[in-house]
């Protein structure tokens, strides 16, 4: 029997570990914090953020019985919290850049409009 087939047969009594219950949902609220991010700000840094959250429970999670789990989703879970972190930094620097411009322009009219009002 081919290391692949065992997979497949359903009388072998080889069952592989079952990933973390967050990995798959983290990695796609830290790509979707990556792709928000670049485009409105906010919710990409409420994503990303959201995202570290689950991966925190994660990790508590395999930290305690690291056995029951499979290798390949703390893998996955530490690719998504490199997303994460991605989309919080872009996130960030997009929505102070946002409040910059409106704060900067904002007074900018007010002093000009001032001026020709006197």
């Amino acid at each position: 029997m081919r290391v692949r087939d065992r997979y497949r047969d359903p009388f072998s009594k080889y069952e592989p570990p079952p990933n973390l219950p967050n990995a798959t949902i983290s990695m796609i609220l830290g790509n979707a914090s990556m792709v928000l991010a670049f485009f409105l700000g906010l919710p990409g840094l409420i994503c990303g953020i959201i995202g570290l959250r689950l991966i925190d429970k994660d990790e508590e999670l395999y930290q305690f019985t690291p056995s029951r789990y499979s290798p390949g989703s703390i893998c996955q879970s530490k690719g998504a919290r490199i997303c994460c972190y991605i989309g919080i930094v872009i996130g960030v620097t997009l929505t102070m850049t946002i409040i910059f411009i409106v704060l900067f322009y904002g007074t900018l009219d007010y002093k000009i409009l001032r001026h020709h009002l006197k």
